[in-house]
Protein backbone atom coordinates (compact mmCIF):
# COMPACT_ATOMS: atom_id res chain seq x y z
CA UNK A 1 0.00 0.00 0.00
CA UNK A 2 1.83 3.29 -0.88
CA UNK A 3 1.39 5.76 1.38
CA UNK A 4 -0.69 9.07 0.23
CA UNK A 5 0.86 11.78 -1.32
CA UNK A 6 -0.34 15.12 0.83
CA UNK A 7 0.46 15.25 4.29
CA UNK A 8 -1.19 16.84 7.58
CA UNK A 9 -4.65 15.87 8.37
CA UNK A 10 -6.17 14.85 4.89
CA UNK A 11 -9.26 12.65 6.65
CA UNK A 12 -11.61 12.40 9.70
CA UNK A 13 -14.49 10.50 10.55
CA UNK A 14 -17.09 10.58 13.21
CA UNK A 15 -18.00 7.14 13.99
CA UNK A 16 -19.88 5.09 16.59
CA UNK A 17 -18.78 2.49 18.98
CA UNK A 18 -19.83 -0.64 20.41
CA UNK A 19 -19.40 -4.49 21.26
CA UNK A 20 -22.49 -5.35 18.51
CA UNK A 21 -20.06 -3.73 15.56
CA UNK A 22 -17.52 -6.55 16.72
CA UNK A 23 -20.04 -9.29 14.54
CA UNK A 24 -24.05 -7.70 14.77
CA UNK A 25 -25.85 -10.92 14.16
CA UNK A 26 -24.51 -12.27 17.39
CA UNK A 27 -27.27 -9.94 19.08
CA UNK A 28 -29.53 -8.84 16.24
CA UNK A 29 -29.78 -5.46 17.66
CA UNK A 30 -28.48 -3.75 14.58
CA UNK A 31 -24.96 -2.77 13.08
CA UNK A 32 -24.52 -4.25 9.86
CA UNK A 33 -25.02 -0.83 7.76
CA UNK A 34 -23.09 0.73 10.31
CA UNK A 35 -20.34 -1.71 9.71
CA UNK A 36 -21.19 -1.99 6.02
CA UNK A 37 -20.62 2.13 6.07
CA UNK A 38 -17.06 2.31 7.78
CA UNK A 39 -15.46 -1.00 5.77
CA UNK A 40 -17.05 1.20 2.53
CA UNK A 41 -14.61 4.29 3.00
CA UNK A 42 -12.28 2.06 2.05
CA UNK A 43 -9.55 4.22 4.25
CA UNK A 44 -6.85 1.59 3.42
CA UNK A 45 -6.80 2.29 0.10
CA UNK A 46 -8.52 5.63 -0.68
CA UNK A 47 -7.02 7.94 1.87
CA UNK A 48 -3.93 5.32 2.65
CA UNK A 49 -2.96 7.95 5.55
CA UNK A 50 0.50 7.03 7.18
CA UNK A 51 -0.72 7.27 10.61
CA UNK A 52 -4.35 7.18 12.36
CA UNK A 53 -5.03 9.03 15.63
CA UNK A 54 -7.87 7.49 17.19
CA UNK A 55 -9.96 9.73 20.28
CA UNK A 56 -12.62 7.12 22.53
CA UNK A 57 -14.78 8.71 24.84
CA UNK A 58 -13.78 5.75 26.83
CA UNK A 59 -10.29 6.85 27.72
CA UNK A 60 -11.49 10.14 29.80
CA UNK A 61 -8.68 11.32 32.32
CA UNK A 62 -8.36 14.28 34.67
CA UNK A 63 -6.88 17.45 33.71
CA UNK A 64 -4.60 16.49 31.43
CA UNK A 65 -5.10 14.80 27.73
CA UNK A 66 -2.94 12.22 27.41
CA UNK A 67 -1.32 10.90 23.87
CA UNK A 68 -0.33 7.04 23.83
CA UNK A 69 3.05 6.75 22.74
CA UNK A 70 3.65 2.91 22.88
CA UNK A 71 5.44 1.50 20.34
CA UNK A 72 2.60 -1.45 20.37
CA UNK A 73 -1.09 -0.43 22.14
CA UNK A 74 -2.18 -2.58 24.64
CA UNK A 75 -5.36 -3.93 22.97
CA UNK A 76 -8.53 -3.45 25.81
CA UNK A 77 -11.54 -5.55 25.77
CA UNK A 78 -13.44 -3.03 28.16
CA UNK A 79 -17.32 -4.80 28.12
CA UNK A 80 -18.82 -7.33 30.17
CA UNK A 81 -21.90 -9.57 29.60
CA UNK A 82 -22.21 -10.32 26.45
CA UNK A 83 -22.27 -13.59 24.71
CA UNK A 84 -19.12 -15.48 24.44
CA UNK A 85 -18.76 -15.11 20.39
CA UNK A 86 -18.03 -11.44 21.35
CA UNK A 87 -15.33 -12.11 22.84
CA UNK A 88 -11.63 -13.36 22.17
CA UNK A 89 -11.43 -10.94 18.87
CA UNK A 90 -8.10 -9.01 18.82
CA UNK A 91 -6.68 -5.62 17.14
CA UNK A 92 -3.25 -4.79 17.62
CA UNK A 93 -1.47 -2.36 14.27
CA UNK A 94 1.98 -0.71 15.74
CA UNK A 95 1.99 2.76 17.51
CA UNK A 96 3.97 5.31 16.60
CA UNK A 97 5.88 7.28 19.77
CA UNK A 98 7.72 9.59 17.74
CA UNK A 99 4.46 11.33 16.55
CA UNK A 100 2.65 10.40 19.33
CA UNK A 101 5.74 12.60 21.09
CA UNK A 102 5.33 15.50 17.95
CA UNK A 103 1.56 16.03 18.68
CA UNK A 104 2.60 16.46 22.83
CA UNK A 105 5.17 18.81 22.16
CA UNK A 106 2.63 21.02 19.85
CA UNK A 107 0.09 21.01 22.38
CA UNK A 108 2.54 21.88 25.22
CA UNK A 109 3.95 24.60 23.14
CA UNK A 110 0.00 25.98 22.78
CA UNK A 111 -0.71 26.16 25.85
CA UNK A 112 -2.90 23.00 26.37
CA UNK A 113 -2.29 20.41 29.42
CA UNK A 114 -1.10 17.17 28.17
CA UNK A 115 1.07 14.69 28.63
CA UNK A 116 2.38 11.09 26.93
CA UNK A 117 1.28 7.38 28.56
CA UNK A 118 2.06 3.84 27.82
CA UNK A 119 -0.79 3.15 30.52
CA UNK A 120 -4.22 2.68 28.34
CA UNK A 121 -4.16 2.02 24.64
CA UNK A 122 -6.99 0.45 22.66
CA UNK A 123 -10.31 0.32 24.27
CA UNK A 124 -13.69 -1.36 22.15
CA UNK A 125 -14.17 2.39 21.99
CA UNK A 126 -11.22 2.80 19.59
CA UNK A 127 -10.81 -0.16 17.88
CA UNK A 128 -14.43 -1.54 17.50
CA UNK A 129 -14.58 1.23 14.87
CA UNK A 130 -11.16 0.78 13.45
CA UNK A 131 -11.54 -2.70 12.35
CA UNK A 132 -13.76 -2.37 9.99
CA UNK A 133 -12.05 1.06 8.65
CA UNK A 134 -8.57 -0.24 8.64
CA UNK A 135 -8.63 -3.70 8.90
CA UNK A 136 -5.29 -4.89 8.09
CA UNK A 137 -4.40 -3.61 11.27
CA UNK A 138 -1.02 -2.54 9.47
CA UNK A 139 -1.48 1.22 9.64
CA UNK A 140 0.38 3.02 12.93
CA UNK A 141 -2.34 4.31 15.43
CA UNK A 142 -1.85 6.57 18.08
CA UNK A 143 -4.54 6.96 20.53
CA UNK A 144 -5.87 9.94 22.46
CA UNK A 145 -7.82 10.64 25.95
CA UNK A 146 -10.43 12.95 26.20
CA UNK A 147 -10.93 15.08 29.62
CA UNK A 148 -13.47 17.08 31.31
CA UNK A 149 -12.32 20.47 30.01
CA UNK A 150 -14.61 22.07 27.97
CA UNK A 151 -15.67 21.93 24.01
CA UNK A 152 -13.40 25.04 23.25
CA UNK A 153 -10.52 23.58 24.83
CA UNK A 154 -10.88 19.90 23.15
CA UNK A 155 -10.83 21.81 19.97
CA UNK A 156 -7.77 24.24 20.45
CA UNK A 157 -6.08 20.55 21.12
CA UNK A 158 -7.30 19.07 17.95
CA UNK A 159 -5.90 22.50 16.17
CA UNK A 160 -2.69 21.79 17.81
CA UNK A 161 -3.00 17.75 16.22
CA UNK A 162 -3.66 19.44 12.82
CA UNK A 163 -0.59 21.28 13.57
CA UNK A 164 1.75 18.68 14.51
CA UNK A 165 0.78 16.84 11.95
CA UNK A 166 0.98 19.29 9.16
CA UNK A 167 4.69 19.29 10.31
CA UNK A 168 5.55 16.13 10.23
CA UNK A 169 5.08 15.75 7.20
CA UNK A 170 2.89 12.84 7.39
CA UNK A 171 -0.41 12.16 5.91
CA UNK A 172 -2.86 11.50 9.06
CA UNK A 173 -6.53 10.46 9.62
CA UNK A 174 -8.62 11.08 12.71
CA UNK A 175 -10.85 8.98 13.95
CA UNK A 176 -13.13 9.89 16.80
CA UNK A 177 -16.03 7.84 18.15
CA UNK A 178 -18.91 8.16 20.39
CA UNK A 179 -22.78 7.78 20.00
CA UNK A 180 -24.72 11.23 19.78
CA UNK A 181 -27.92 9.68 21.39
CA UNK A 182 -26.25 7.54 24.25
CA UNK A 183 -29.00 7.39 26.70
CA UNK A 184 -29.15 3.86 28.29
CA UNK A 185 -32.25 4.45 29.98
CA UNK A 186 -33.94 4.19 26.22
CA UNK A 187 -31.81 1.24 25.16
CA UNK A 188 -33.63 -2.01 23.80
CA UNK A 189 -31.43 -5.28 24.01
CA UNK A 190 -34.04 -7.26 22.21
CA UNK A 191 -33.98 -7.27 18.47
CA UNK A 192 -37.63 -5.36 18.32
CA UNK A 193 -36.19 -2.33 20.44
CA UNK A 194 -38.98 0.76 20.39
CA UNK A 195 -37.83 4.03 18.74
CA UNK A 196 -37.07 7.25 20.65
CA UNK A 197 -38.82 9.94 18.04
CA UNK A 198 -37.98 12.67 20.70
CA UNK A 199 -34.14 11.57 21.06
CA UNK A 200 -33.99 11.01 17.16
CA UNK A 201 -35.39 14.71 16.83
CA UNK A 202 -32.18 16.12 19.05
CA UNK A 203 -30.54 13.86 17.03
CA UNK A 204 -30.61 15.03 13.81
CA UNK A 205 -30.09 18.94 15.26
CA UNK A 206 -26.88 17.99 16.05
CA UNK A 207 -26.17 16.54 12.98
CA UNK A 208 -27.50 19.40 11.38
CA UNK A 209 -25.39 21.71 12.93
CA UNK A 210 -21.87 19.28 12.60
CA UNK A 211 -22.78 19.14 8.76
CA UNK A 212 -22.40 22.97 8.65
CA UNK A 213 -19.08 22.25 10.40
CA UNK A 214 -20.41 24.52 13.40
CA UNK A 215 -18.97 23.16 16.44
CA UNK A 216 -19.94 26.53 18.48
CA UNK A 217 -23.99 25.62 18.14
CA UNK A 218 -23.27 21.50 18.51
CA UNK A 219 -21.53 22.58 21.81
CA UNK A 220 -24.45 25.35 22.69
CA UNK A 221 -27.29 22.84 22.46
CA UNK A 222 -29.69 23.71 24.53
CA UNK A 223 -28.96 21.90 27.76
CA UNK A 224 -32.15 20.37 28.84
CA UNK A 225 -31.60 18.23 25.07
CA UNK A 226 -28.12 17.51 25.71
CA UNK A 227 -29.12 16.05 29.02
CA UNK A 228 -31.91 14.00 27.47
CA UNK A 229 -29.65 12.60 24.66
CA UNK A 230 -26.17 11.88 26.81
CA UNK A 231 -24.24 12.29 23.99
CA UNK A 232 -21.39 9.81 24.82
CA UNK A 233 -18.22 11.54 26.47
CA UNK A 234 -20.17 14.75 25.88
CA UNK A 235 -19.01 14.38 22.34
CA UNK A 236 -15.29 15.38 23.52
CA UNK A 237 -14.01 13.26 20.49
CA UNK A 238 -15.85 15.33 18.28
CA UNK A 239 -14.62 18.41 19.20
CA UNK A 240 -11.08 17.26 18.99
CA UNK A 241 -12.31 16.15 15.72
CA UNK A 242 -13.75 19.41 14.60
CA UNK A 243 -10.62 21.22 15.67
CA UNK A 244 -8.44 19.00 13.78
CA UNK A 245 -10.08 19.24 10.70
CA UNK A 246 -11.21 22.86 10.86
CA UNK A 247 -13.36 23.88 7.98
CA UNK A 248 -10.58 22.52 5.50
CA UNK A 249 -12.31 19.31 5.16
CA UNK A 250 -16.06 18.70 3.86
CA UNK A 251 -18.61 16.87 6.22
CA UNK A 252 -20.65 14.91 4.86
CA UNK A 253 -23.45 11.73 6.56
CA UNK A 254 -22.39 8.41 5.32
CA UNK A 255 -25.35 6.88 7.28
CA UNK A 256 -27.24 6.59 10.04
CA UNK A 257 -28.77 3.36 11.79
CA UNK A 258 -31.31 2.65 14.46
CA UNK A 259 -29.21 0.43 16.68
CA UNK A 260 -30.70 -0.91 20.64
CA UNK A 261 -34.20 0.38 19.18
CA UNK A 262 -32.75 4.24 20.16
CA UNK A 263 -29.37 4.64 19.98
CA UNK A 264 -28.40 5.84 16.39
CA UNK A 265 -25.28 4.90 14.77
CA UNK A 266 -23.99 8.16 12.88
CA UNK A 267 -21.17 7.92 10.99
CA UNK A 268 -20.10 11.43 8.97
CA UNK A 269 -16.37 11.32 6.93
CA UNK A 270 -14.90 14.41 6.92
CA UNK A 271 -12.74 14.77 3.50
CA UNK A 272 -11.30 17.39 0.61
Amino acid sequence: MPPSPHRGVVWGVLAPNAPNLIDPAVLGVGGEETVASLRGLDLEHRIRPDVLVVASPHWRTRGSFLVDTSPRPRFIEDFTGFPPAMYGHRYEPPGEPEFGRALVAAGRAAGVAVQESQEWGLDHGAWSALHPLAPSARIPVVALSTTDASAADHVRWGEQVARASEASGKSVGIVATGQILHNFSKFSFGPEGARWPEGEAIEAEVIERMLRSDWESVAGLDRKKWREAQPEGELGTYFVLAGAVGRRLRPHLVSNERCFGSAGMTVIEFSG
